[in-house]
């Protein structure tokens, strides 16, 4: 499988789960992948919420799904957002479940990261072993 047909698989948001690694235990929570643009991966958050400690202290996370038959992990560090044409382009494709929880771009607890680089296991099905793809 290429980087394209992954990220043609992230066409549409994508149900998870992110992981982070915490003061002492590594942390998992539902979350969603919002978007592939320009070869990064996007999501966000809020500022008030202790995933965003663990981003901030520590940004190697993990995100795992299964999206149209594949099963998928994505492993990498985290860049901040800190463009706000970038943030508002990242923000007008997260979805409207992810949008109502903030205010729009003037939130100030909104954090918009994404992951440019890391590694992709993936693998169809009940098919093992993963596969490996750098990005």
């Amino acid at each position: 499988m290429t980087f394209n047909e992954i990220k043609e698989i992230f066409r549409t948001p994508a149900a998870g789960y992110l992981a982070t690694c915490g003061d002492k235990q590594p942390d998992l929570r539902g979350w969603e992948l919002s978007h592939v643009e320009n070869d990064r991966f996007y999501f966000c958050t809020s500022n008030a919420k202790n995933v965003w400690k663990d981003l901030t202290a520590n940004p190697n996370i993990g995100y795992a799904c299964e999206k149209d038959g594949w099963f998928l992990r994505i492993l990498g560090t985290i860049v901040v957002v800190k463009d706000k044409a970038e943030k508002m382009r990242a923000f007008s494709k997260f979805s409207n479940d992810v949008k109502g929880l903030y205010k729009g771009l003037e939130d100030t607890e909104l954090e918009v990261f994404y992951l440019e680089h890391g590694i992709i296991k993936y693998t169809e099905g009940s098919e093992d072993p993963y596969q490996i793809l750098e990005f």
